[in-house]
């Protein structure tokens, strides 16, 4: 138990000062996880990505979304898994390299309490205050192409956490609905939980996140890593965290495509303030 404590404790502390121990590569992950969550979800790839590249690899958690999209824009990340529309900005901006994703389509739902009988519809929302992930949030974006009319609009909620955060602030009180991914609701939730929430609208699907690297890794290193975590069992083992979070159908992560990524920079940059 001493040793366990120990070793996280050691952890957390390499994850708090990585920019300071000269980190070779630094793996990005974004402010919805904290340290500890962050280092149960991502802890077993990055060791892995240390094996295959030869290099220390350090996680460096942001502490909210504009030091993330700093972060980003000035290329302080070798390695993240971003969602598609900052992997198509990274890919046009930065010269990044989707190298592996998620294989389903990525998809967002509005849920409201099954007891709500004043919102059936999403014409519905409109007057209404719904709860969701901060900007630039994908799931944002595909949501209001949904109300294209600026004045007829659901007002947002903005809560960090992730879905779980999200659904709490519904059932806090603090807004009508909640804009979740369908995979949280359709694989983290159990049937009473989902019993207790009625969907009233449903996103269009999208290309998935992907593992993106920098140009700084060199293409055998970028080859090395796809292979292992298609191909070798300890790289599927690795994203087994991460794809039960993400795409719990998903046996492994498949090779990206950089042609699926392409444009997508243009929903980013024409609807999130800063990019």
């Amino acid at each position: 138990m001493i040793k366990s404590s120990l070793k996280l404790a050691l952890a957390f502390v390499a994850i708090a000062f990585a920019s300071q121990a000269g980190a070779q590569l630094v793996y990005g992950v974004p402010p919805q996880k904290n340290a500890r969550s962050a280092l149960v979800t991502y802890s077993s790839l990055v060791d892995y990505l240390a094996r295959v590249t030869g290099e220390q690899v350090d996680m460096k958690v942001a502490t909210g979304w504009f030091e993330y999209q700093a972060d980003i824009k000035a290329g302080a990340y070798d390695l993240l898994i971003a969602e598609p529309h900052i992997v198509g900005w990274l890919m046009d901006n930065q010269d990044y390299e989707p190298l592996v994703k998620f294989p389903s389509l990525l998809k967002y739902v509005v849920v409201v309490p099954a007891d709500e009988t004043g919102v059936n519809r999403p014409e519905d929302l409109v007057t209404r205050i719904v709860c969701s992930r901060p900007p630039p949030s994908l799931g944002i974006l595909l949501f209001y192409e949904q109300f294209t009319n600026p004045f007829q609009q659901p007002s947002l909620e903005n809560i960090n956490g992730g879905d779980i955060n999200v659904l709490a602030g519904l059932y806090d009180g603090r807004c009508d609905a909640a804009l979740l991914s369908a995979s949280f609701v359709a694989d983290v939730l159990n049937d009473a939980q989902r019993s207790l929430l009625d969907v009233v609208l449903e996103t269009r699907g999208m290309i998935n996140e992907a593992l993106v690297a920098s140009p700084r890794i060199s293409f055998e290193t970028k080859d090395r890593i796809i292979n292992g975590l298609v191909n070798d069992p300890a790289g599927i083992a690795a994203t087994e965290e991460i794809r039960e979070q993400s795409d719990s159908a998903a046996q492994t992560m498949v090779r990206a495509n950089m042609l699926e990524y392409s444009g997508l920079s243009d929903l980013l940059e024409s609807q999130s303030f800063g990019w």
